[in-house]
């Protein structure tokens, strides 16, 4: 299935109607480099909207990377936080996405539901949630 890419009108439009800002990239620097222009774009919605929040969120990451809060990630002179919340590289991710199943459904209160359970409450500001296993 082709990826259909939105214009940079589309997507500045709707950065300007959000409140918060997720950009997902794998934790590598060619991978970041590759999200420099939806950087871009989300620098320059949140000099319109300063209310707005924004972080890179690191996914299908490795076990034992750790992001220290107040980490920011640079590229081609381009700044944004990093969320301390990492999604990482989890087999029920993959199966989810293969099966149609949602994670919860293959794995109940699993290392990726707690993974997405510490972004939410990260982005959300609810607290600290328990880290199983």
């Amino acid at each position: 299935m082709p990826w259909l890419a939105a214009s940079p009108a589309v997507v500045r439009a709707a950065l300007l109607a959000a409140e918060t800002v997720l950009v997902p990239t794998p934790p590598d620097r060619e991978a970041v480099v590759r999200c420099a222009a939806t950087m871009q774009l989300v620098i320059e919605a949140l000099a319109v909207e300063p209310a707005m929040t924004a972080a890179l969120v690191l996914t299908r990451a490795p076990e034992g990377l750790v992001v220290d809060p107040g980490t920011e990630a640079g590229v081609l002179g381009l700044l944004l936080p990093v969320s301390a919340a990492v999604v990482r590289q989890r087999l029920a991710f993959a199966t989810s996405r293969s099966t149609g199943l949602l994670v919860p459904e293959l794995e109940m209160a699993g290392r990726a539901e707690v993974d997405i359970r510490c972004l939410v409450s990260e982005v959300f500001g609810l607290g600290s949630v328990p880290v199983a296993g």
